[in-house]
């Protein structure tokens, strides 16, 4: 009889081999390998979602800066920060409104807007992050289109802004509404401003234009913010390209009253835009 069943009548557990020990010790090694893995990844996630936490809050603070000298500091520091968050799309998001705000505030905007357009193409090829996260994938498209705008790539803007409103479609009624005044004021500037005839449409402007502006989601405490002065800048626009300057010179005075630097010198330009064409239309209603 085997040794086997002889321990098994005895209650004993079976004789283990002799280089069971080995074995042992050879997943005890496996099992501390892989928990060390394991606590590294979570390490490393965790320490790159505290620099994403800090590229974020750093770049609302340069977002902020109207010193054009303290914003090429502030920019400076962000590229530097987001060397090491190339992999992270939300890093190229924030990176994208970064430089659009240089090329707002600073000279020399369109490389500022090259640069943008760089970060969000860069945003893009991370598809599976974008994917999992439907509101970054908002978010990105958003600033393409608007970056596109000011490329003046007009045909490639209305199509981002195509995928916008396949978006908004989906979303609930609650969601949708804290998205579409901004969607629909972007989208009406496009059309009212593009040279393009196969992107312009000023009739569907200035009823997007109007809609916004209309629209009950103001709420009574908007109704003095710079964003309205965005909206009513836009609604200008619409009134111009409508054939409309008088009205348009009358929307962009309230315009600028509320608009604050650096908006308000685009404004003054948009404005002195209608003002001369109100004023060479005045002749004309005059023979007629």
């Amino acid at each position: 009889m085997s040794a086997g069943p002889v321990r098994h009548q005895l209650g004993l557990p079976p004789k283990l081999p002799r280089h069971w020990p080995v074995v042992m010790v050879l997943a005890g090694a496996i099992c501390v390998s892989l928990a060390a893995g394991v606590v590294g990844y979570i390490a490393g996630e965790i320490h790159s979602r505290m620099r994403l936490i800090t590229f974020a809050r750093e770049t609302g603070k340069a977002l902020q800066v109207r010193d054009p000298q303290a914003l090429q500091t502030a920019l400076a520091e962000l590229e530097r920060q987001r060397a090491s968050l190339v992999r992270q799309p939300e890093a190229r998001i924030l990176m994208a409104k970064a430089y659009l705000r240089a090329a707002a505030v600073l000279p020399r905007q369109q490389p500022y807007r090259e640069q943008a357009f760089s970060e969000i193409k860069a945003a893009k090829r991370h598809a599976s992050a974008l994917a999992d996260n439907p509101g970054l994938e908002r978010d990105l498209t958003d600033l393409e289109s608007m970056v596109l705008m000011d490329l003046d790539r007009h045909q490639q803007a209305k199509a981002a802004f195509d995928r916008l409103q396949a978006g908004l479609d989906k979303m609930s009624p609650a969601a949708r509404r804290l998205e579409e005044i901004q969607f629909s004021n972007n989208l009406a500037y496009l059309l009212a401003s593009s040279p393009d005839p196969r992107v312009r449409d000023p009739e569907a402007a200035l009823a997007l234009a109007e809609k916004v502006i209309k629209s009950d989601q103001l709420l009574p405490g908007q109704r003095h913010t710079t964003e309205v002065a965005a909206y009513l800048d836009t609604l200008a626009e619409a009134m111009f390209a409508s054939g409309k300057p008088e009205e348009a010179v009358r929307i962009q005075r309230s315009a600028l009253a509320l608009a604050q630097t650096p908006h308000l010198v685009v404004y003054l330009k948009h404005y002195e835009k209608y003002a001369k064409a109100a004023k060479e239309a005045a002749p004309k209603r005059q023979v007629k």
